[in-house]
């Protein structure tokens, strides 16, 4: 992890303790930074494959990938 921005440290420190899927704008509220700067982290971290995304409704949910 050592890596990662700082941004995406806390971003992934959220997605750890929340041991759920969260949405980005619940993302965004728990780690304090904006939606459109969490959202870009956020796909940045997809790409490299840190993360796993899934879509409900209109919200885009992420939780950390384990495998």
């Amino acid at each position: 992890m050592s890596d990662l921005t700082p941004v995406e440290k806390r971003i992934v420190t959220v997605l750890y303790h929340a041991q759920k899927p969260l949405s980005t704008s619940d993302i965004a509220t728990r780690s304090e930074i904006s939606w459109a700067t969490t959202k870009k982290y956020l796909d940045s971290l997809h790409r490299k494959k840190l993360l796993r995304k899934g879509k409900q409704g209109k919200a885009i949910y992420w939780w950390i990938r384990i495998d």
